[in-house]
Order: C-alpha cells, then sequence, then structure tokens
C-alpha cells in the first residue's frame, strides 16, 4: 500500500527546523511506496512543526504536530509505512538534532528574528555530544556571539543570560535590519480590533521591492513586516523582546514614504498585542501631560508569497485563471496585499509585466464575529466596482465580435468579482474589550447594519448567518475559472478546517497556500 508524507516547510514551522524535520523523515523512510515531500502550510501554525500522512489513495489524512524531537519523527514514519524504524546510533542521533537547531537558526536570521535565532543556536550548542574544541561547536559558539551584535547588544550582556543573571536593560540604539517607527494614531474598528498607524523617518526602513545598485527588475510579492514586542525576558530566546509578523494594510510605496498602516487585534492573552496596546493606547489621550508612546521596532519587509503565482517559493512558473481568498479575521489583510499587484506603479513604486499584475477574478469568503467584522466599506466599494464594470462591458453588446474580443484581451479586472461574507456568533467569553468606540454604541450598530444589507443586495455580494462549512465552498470553486490558486489565512483552526474542505472538493494541495494571521 503506498503512502505519502508531506512536511510543511514554511512560516513557523520552518522557523522551528521543519527543513530538518524533512532530512530526517527522508533518512528514516526506507520503503519505496512511501513518497516525502516538503509542502506549504498545513494550518497547524500553533502546533510547529507539523506533517500529515496521506493514505489509501489519499482518502485517509492524519495530521502529526510538534514534531520537536527525533521519537515524534519516528511516530511519523512509523504510522506511514507500518514499520518502526530503527535509529540506533547516538552519533547519527547527535548530527540530526545539530542539523534541525542549525535549519531554524538559519531561517530566524533570514527573517531578522534575532532572539528565535540565538534560541535555535542554544538549542544546537546544547544538542552537540563533542568537546569545546570540536568546529562544528565552535562556529555555533561564534554564531551565538555575532547573533548578539546584530541584536545591538554586547558580550557583556551574553555573558549575563548565559549565566542566568536577568536584570532589566533598555532596548539598544541599533538594531541591525531594524528602524523605529511612531505611532501616530489609532482608528478603532471594533471593541477587538484598530488600526494602528505607523510613521517613519529613519532610512534604514528598507523597501519591499528593493532596485537600484546593480540589481535585476524587482519581483512583485505580497510581504510583512517583524515588530519587537519589549516584554522582558522570555522564553522564546535570550533577548528581553519577543517577536512577532504583521502583514501591513498599507502599501508598499507609503512604506517606502514612511507610512504603515497594521490592522491589530488585540487579544488578552496574547505577549505581544497586549503589550502594543499597553504602550500605545496612551496615544489616545488629550491629556498633554501624558507622555508620546515609546517607539516601536519594525523590520526590513520581508517576502510572504512571490506573484503572481502567490506561493511561497520566488517561483513565477504558475500563472491562475483566477484566486479565490478564504479568509477569516485579521487573515483579511491578505486581501489589500494581493489587490495592490492590481496597480503596481501607484501601489508598489515599481513597473511589473502585465501578466504578473493579477488582472483575474478575485472572489473572497470572509468568515467574521458580528462583533468584529473587519474591512467592510472597504470589501462593498471593492464589489461595487467590479459590478459596475460587468454592467459597463454588458452595455458595449452593440460593439462587433472583433471588437468584442479585443476587450476582453485588454480587460483589467476590477474589485472583488464575488464576496460571501460570514458571520459567525460573538464571543461570549470575553468580559472586557480593548477598545470602546468613540460614538454611541447604537450608532455605530445601525451603520454596520446597513452596509450589510448593502453588501447583501449586491448583485456579486452575499451574507450568511454561518461558519465555513462544505457547502460553501464548493459553490464558490465553482465560480473560479481553472487553474485557481486559493489562498487560506486566519487562525490555525480555520486554516485547518479550510484545507480539509478543499481537499474533500478535490482541490490538489499544490494549488493551495495558507498564510497564518
Amino acid at each position: 500500500m503506498s503512502s505519502e508524507i508531506y512536511v510543511c516547510q514554511v512560516g513557523t514551522c520552518r522557523r522551528n527546523g521543519s527543513e530538518a524535520v524533512l532530512l530526517e523523515i527522508e533518512e528514516l523512510v526506507t520503503d519505496e511506496n512511501c513518497k516525502v515531500e516538503g509542502s506549504g502550510c498545513l494550518g497547524l501554525c500553533n502546533r510547529a512543526p507539523n506533517a500529515v500522512v496521506l493514505k489509501e489513495g489519499r482518502r485517509e489524512e492524519k495530521a502529526f504536530t510538534r514534531l520537536n524531537s527525533l521519537e515524534k519523527t519516528i511516530e511519523v514514519v512509523k504510522h506511514a509505512t507500518g514499520k518502526v524504524p530503527i535509529l540506533s546510533d547516538p552519533e547519527v542521533q547527535s548530527r540530526l538534532k545539530g542539523v534541525r537547531a542549525l535549519r531554524a537558526r538559519e531561517n530566524a536570521m533570514s527573517l531578522y528574528r534575532w532572539n528565535g535565532a540565538l534560541k535555535a543556536t542554544q538549542d544546537q550548542i546544547n544538542s552537540h555530544s563533542g568537546g569545546n574544541n570540536n568546529r562544528t561547536l565552535q562556529n555555533a559558539i561564534n554564531a551565538y556571539r555575532s547573533i548578539f551584535t546584530m541584536a545591538g547588544f554586547n558580550e557583556e550582556l551574553m555573558e549575563n543570560n548565559n549565566n542566568n543573571h536577568r536584570v532589566h536593560i533598555n532596548m539598544p540604539s541599533k538594531i541591525e535590519k531594524y528602524s523605529q517607527w511612531k505611532l501616530q494614531k489609532i482608528t478603532v474598528i471594533s471593541k477587538h480590533t484598530a488600526i494602528f498607524h505607523f510613521v517613519s523617518n529613519d532610512r534604514k526602513r528598507g523597501t519591499p521591492h528593493p532596485r537600484g545598485g546593480g540589481r535585476g527588475p524587482p519581483t512583485p510579492k505580497t510581504w510583512h513586516t517583524t515588530m519587537l514586542a519589549e516584554v522582558g525576558f522570555n522564553e522564546e530566546g535570550p533577548l528581553p523582546w519577543i517577536e512577532r509578523d504583521y502583514t501591513p494594510i498599507s502599501s508598499a510605496k507609503e512604506w517606502e514614504q514612511g507610512k504603515c498602516d497594521i490592522l491589530i487585534k488585540i487579544y488578552n492573552d496574547g505577549a505581544a498585542t497586549s503589550w502594543l496596546h499597553k504602550h500605545t493606547i496612551m496615544n489616545q489621550s488629550n491629556d498633554e501631560a501624558t507622555p508620546p508612546p515609546p517607539s516601536v521596532w519594525f523590520s526590513q519587509p520581508v517576502q510572504t508569497l512571490s506573484v503572481p503565482g502567490l506561493v511561497h517559493s520566488e517561483s513565477n512558473t504558475f500563472f491562475p485563471a483566477s484566486v479565490l481568498l478564504v479568509l477569516a479575521g485579521t487573515g483579511v489583510v491578505a486581501l489589500p496585499q494581493i489587490l495592490h499587484h492590481r496597480d503596481p506603479i501607484r501601489k508598489l513604486g515599481i513597473s511589473s509585466p502585465r501578466r504578473n499584475q493579477l488582472h483575474v477574478p478575485i472572489n473572497v469568503i470572509l468568515s467574521c464575529r458580528k462583533d468584529d467584522i473587519l474591512m467592510l466599506p472597504e470589501i462593498i466599494t471593492l464589489c461595487q466596482e467590479s459590478s459596475n464594470q460587468s454592467s459597463n462591458n454588458n452595455n458595449n453588446t452593440g460593439a462587433n465580435t472583433n471588437n468584442n474580443n479585443n476587450n476582453r484581451r485588454r480587460k483589467q479586472e476590477k474589485g472583488i468579482k464575488h464576496c460571501t461574507l460570514l458571520l459567525t456568533e460573538k464571543n461570549k467569553e470575553i468580559e472586557k474589550y480593548p477598545f470602546t468606540p468613540s460614538e454611541d454604541i447604537s450608532s455605530k450598530k445601525s451603520e454596520e447594519d446597513n452596509m450589510i444589507n448593502i453588501l447583501n443586495n449586491l448583485p456579486n455580494g452575499q451574507v450568511l448567518e454561518s461558519r465555513l462549512e462544505q457547502q460553501i465552498v464548493t459553490e464558490s470553486l465553482s465560480r473560479m475559472p481553472q487553474p485557481c490558486r486559493i489562498v487560506v489565512s486566519g487562525p490555525s483552526g480555520f486554516n485547518a478546517a479550510a484545507r480539509g474542505m478543499l481537499i474533500a472538493a478535490g482541490v490538489s494541495h499544490d494549488n493551495i497556500t495558507i498564510l497564518e494571521a
């Protein structure tokens, strides 16, 4: 019986050493009937690194999560092949553990996550069984020192950390690949969520699309930045901050101009968002005695997806005929970033070939809680743009056939072709909300209800009080010209459920891209 093992190679999994997990599984699998491959996100980001095993002609699927030890990797191989792999050589075991830590370090460094890189380097040092004079061990120790310097600290702090002398320290004055941003204002969207508007004149902020200096034409991409939350010493590494990725809803060109808007939902138990809320909400105060909020550190932009294929790799060989976005909560930030590529000059600050500009139908399924509906006015506008374009095209039916064919070839899709908004129940467990809208709550609710009715009455809009279900996914797929790229972005539970429904509807896992939100 044949079986397939897919190991996630992106996002949180990659940061936790999934590249080495794949290497481990490849070394452990000796059955020729078992296929082992890397994959895109599997929707289980909060339990990284992870893998899935497909058996019985792809009808049976089982997920394996938190593959953070060789013993757990062996369980994956045992389930896929029915055989227990034997790996008794301690030297091989030590080497595999070291490789896993090395891969995690390399990936963290490529994303400018210095705290995560130091944690992975420490794991590499701890897993090594050789003496102090061993070259591999010494290289890891040297890398540890180098990363500490990149993070803006000196060896004295490094020694204090290694000796567990954890005292309060100030943030460094300079961090490699990072720039400082000031909070300009906060736009409250709901009791849970707000848009944080940041500005910066720090030239080290970089650009999502580097150009000049002998470089070739910039590659269009969606992108994100890493924020440092100064929470003090923590288990994620030896530095006094944690690192979290955010996808701006503002454009790449605005970033280059020193502006950045980020849609953020504040979680009471979220270490980074709670810190951000505590240190920036004072900006809403009218009290002149209130000190301004501190600067926030953001990394230089990092690629999320390659365009037009909308995959994590650099490959541009896939040109979709349509795109279906399956989004939930703050995963909606994927929408503006993707649509920016239809207007590369004004939104990206670069020119790009027309075939890379995603002038294909883009449909959206968006799931939001009733008390936290995000980007609703923008979505209505985008649906209206597409609806008006369709009406104009229908009014031109009197033109001759050749002209119609030419128009179709030159057509530039606008807005959202179709949007299904799913409204789910409020979170009844929340008693204290981070934001209270300044406007009268009843008035705000009436305005929101009106917008929901507007969307539902549009010919390309639909509002359902429902969670994501198989029938909704199947109906949405039936509207999509092929080949279709499906991008899923939301909380881990939503991503995993959406992926399962897409696979059940016959979509190849190769056509699905999943993003953390």
